[in-house]
């Protein structure tokens, strides 16, 4: 139903979506008829950023991303401000400078006197070299700008026309330019490839050498540093005489442990030499020592010196390291005393008759070996407590030491990897990416010619807006057109519908004597018996209708004329009370000498209502704007109403409009019908839903809504205009 709807619209303003779609067509043909041929020229540069030998020479691949970025990069030059002011800045001096400019119709440049000729091309050449912008602060710069704009050789003209893409997944990049002149086409390209090529060339190579020489710079700074701390840790060792701290701690760390070992040796042998000695003791009775020591006591004294003399050399064997040459010494007084205890056994100092002589040499040795293992003990005691000493004093050293050789490493990791920054740097500038044209533009051929497809185009584009208007209009259009969308609305029935009539002035004499018989007047005649035959079947012999509607200006007025009309044509007896006392339209359009307020406030005959001549009797009112029932008591009307059942065979009542309060409800209770009527193309506001549910709250007395004016079918109106009924 809405896709109908929206095509009834569309047939509604079918001649404004022919029209306009044609206006536009016209003006486009127009505006284009006289619009120059466009040439178009095509440049490529090869930018040697995915080329394979740049790869091989500085050892490395360059990832997509960093690909991508750099065609990114280039193309963004192309566009520069500062690039494109290069190319105008060269289309100016061409026109300043030639008899056959690339533009002539309107060329401004052209019109310039000799001398300002001469300065203009002095202004642009300097700004050229210097690749400067015109400043507009500056009066004779501001007007070569907007010179420059009037013909188009603008930077913002210039990147108009220009389209610069990259060839899929290829080195190159294609520059095409759209121009009215082909030289002026392939001009533009060529220059412009020089000067996005010499731009782009001495920005990199300036920010290579500014690169370099920052990484030279911080790489000397490094070394120095490297150097500095080099040199103090050569000052500390040799200030404070160590060559190799690790080196001489494991050194005293592997004495240590083997005077440890020594000493720990000594003492089990002095343990040892103890035990046999009190072993030996235990065999000899007090008489033999006593003998034996007396005899014995010179021998004694000599070996003690020897002894002493041993002991002497053993500790300075000891404390030297085991030199060697002590070693000799030491060996020699054993020598000696060796000798000194074999004449104690041979003197046969003993008792005759004791046989114990070999325990007695046996003693003297063991003697001899534990006050050798005591002097021993003693000499690597003081042995141990020297070297642990001197341990202990390189501690200090090698915490500094340790200190500043971890600052050394850092210093030199820093400086490896800024090394290998700096030489990847300068490689990196050895090979830096050159751009080159490798394709030069030359001057275009004519584009085929839009022109009769923007033609076209402007037709299309302008009837889908057109339609696109009126969707949108009926979209937000929630406006009531026919009787399915009111019953929808409402949720109550409806009897019928009745066009609307486009002729000012009808006649209702003449509607209905068919004087003045048309095809839209037959149509509406037609619905409207329609809409009488469903309402006489409504009524089940019931004789009072109340015709209402929710607002003014409806229509209900021209409606109950017309069906009062409509009802005398089936010879029914019709009474037509205007009960609508604030605005009496029925009263003044028929001029009736009888009042409804005369008829309920008066004692005479009712009979004298009825009319010998016309089934049709029209009943006004004063226009007092009274309730019905501040006009007389409840009782009263209801006899008064109850005399003309008997009187007419139809009562047709117009009240007013539902939101004048209760004056249509008090018409509506003396009712048996009510036909509220609704003009088409209207909005049901929120504020009139109390009224439409007071319409279902009235137990059976709706008989249903009634359309008014909808546009139905397209009829020629023919006939003589007559006397005015306000529809």
């Amino acid at each position: 139903m809405a896709i109908e709807n929206f095509i009834k619209v569309l047939l509604r303003h079918k001649i404004a979506l022919l029209i306009i779609p044609m206006i536009a067509v016209a003006a486009t043909y127009y505006f284009l008829k006289d619009s120059p041929e466009t040439y178009t020229s095509r440049a490529r540069i090869a930018t040697g950023i995915i080329d394979g030998s740049n790869a091989l020479m500085n050892g490395k691949s360059v990832p997509e991303v960093q690909v991508n970025q750099e065609f990114g990069n280039i193309i963004q030059t192309m566009t520069l401000k500062k690039v494109l002011n290069q190319v105008s800045y060269q289309l100016a001096l061409h026109d300043l400078s030639t008899e056959k400019p690339f533009r002539q119709t309107g060329n401004l440049l052209t019109h310039l006197s000799p001398g300002e000729k001469r300065q203009a091309i002095e202004i642009l050449t300097n700004k050229y070299n210097k690749r400067e912008e015109l400043f507009l602060n500056n009066p004779q710069e501001n007007k070569l700008s907007r010179l420059l704009a009037s013909v188009e050789y603008d930077s913002e003209s210039l990147l108009s026309d220009l389209l610069i893409l990259r060839v899929t997944n290829s080195d190159f990049i294609d520059l095409t330019y759209a121009a009215e002149e082909p030289l002026l086409s392939a001009f533009v390209l060529n220059t412009l490839c020089k000067e996005t090529i010499a731009y782009y060339t001495a920005t990199v190579s300036d920010n290579n050498r500014k690169s370099v020489e920052f990484l030279d710079s911080l790489l000397q700074h490094k070394q120095a540093v490297l150097q500095e701390k080099t040199a103090y840790l050569r000052d500390y060792k040799v200030r404070n005489g160590i060559l190799d701290v690790n080196g001489q701690a494991s050194t005293l760390i592997s004495q240590i442990a083997d005077f440890e070992t020594k000493k720990q040796d000594a003492q089990k042998n002095i343990s040892s030499y103890r035990g046999a000695l009190r072993n030996i003791d235990s065999r000899f009775n007090p008489n033999d020592r006593k003998f034996f020591e007396s005899s014995v006591a010179n021998l004694n004294q000599d070996i003690l010196v020897t002894r002493g003399r041993l002991t002497t050399v053993n500790n300075d064997y000891i404390k030297s390291g085991f030199d060697p040459k002590y070693k000799a010494r030491a060996d020699s007084l054993q020598s000696v005393l060796s000798n000194q205890l074999n004449k104690v056994n041979d003197n046969y100092s003993y008792n005759p008759t004791s046989s114990k002589q070999e325990l007695v040499a046996q003693k003297l040795n063991l003697e001899v070996s534990l006050e050798l293992a005591k002097n021993s003990v003693s000499s690597l005691g003081s042995e141990l407590s020297r070297l642990n000493s001197r341990l202990y004093s390189l501690v200090p050293y090698q915490a500094a030491i340790k200190r500043t050789q971890d600052e050394i490493d850092l210093a030199t990791t820093e400086y490896t990897e800024l090394s290998k920054k700096y030489e990847q740097a300068r490689m990196d500038a050895s090979f830096t990416v050159k751009l080159r044209q490798v394709e030069a533009a030359t001057p275009g051929t004519p584009k085929p010619s839009k022109k009769m497809m923007l033609v076209v185009l402007s037709g299309i584009i302008t009837f889908g807006f057109c339609i696109m208007v009126l969707f949108v209009l009926f979209f937000l259009d929630d406006s009531i057109n026919d009787g399915n969308e009111l019953a929808n609305r409402t949720k109550q029935p409806v009897l019928g519908s009745l066009n609307r009539l486009k002729n000012d002035k009808i006649n209702l004499t003449d509607i209905w004597n068919n004087t003045s018989e048309t095809g839209e007047l037959q149509y509406f005649k037609s619905l409207l018996s329609s809409l009488r035959f469903e309402l006489d079947n409504n009524l089940n012999n019931k004789k009072v209708i109340a015709i209402t509607s929710l607002d003014g200006d409806e229509g209900k007025t021209f409606f109950a004329l017309n069906l009062a009309y409509a009802y005398t044509m089936i010879n029914k007896k019709v009474l037509l009370i205007d009960g609508n006392f604030g605005q009496p339209e029925i009263t003044e359009t028929v001029k009736t000498n009888i009042y409804f307020e005369d008829y309920v406030l008066s004692d005479n005959t009712d009979k004298s209502l009825l009319n010998p001549e016309s089934n049709l009797t029209i009943m006004g009112n004063k226009g007092s704007d009274l309730s019905l029932l501040e006009l007389s008591s409840h009782q009263l009307i209801a006899e008064k109403i109850k005399t003309l059942r008997n009187l007419f065979d139809v009562i047709l009542i117009e009240t007013p409009s539902l939101n004048r309060l209760n004056k249509a409800k008090e018409w509506i209770m003396f009712a048996d019908k009510v036909v509220p009527v609704f003009a088409a193309a209207k909005t049901i506001r929120n504020t009139s839903n109390g009224e439409i549910d007071y319409l279902g709250s009235l137990n059976g007395k709706l008989s249903g809504w009634v359309l008014n004016r909808f546009d139905g079918k397209k009829f020629a109106v023919k006939g003589r205009k007559v006397k005015t009924v306000k529809a």
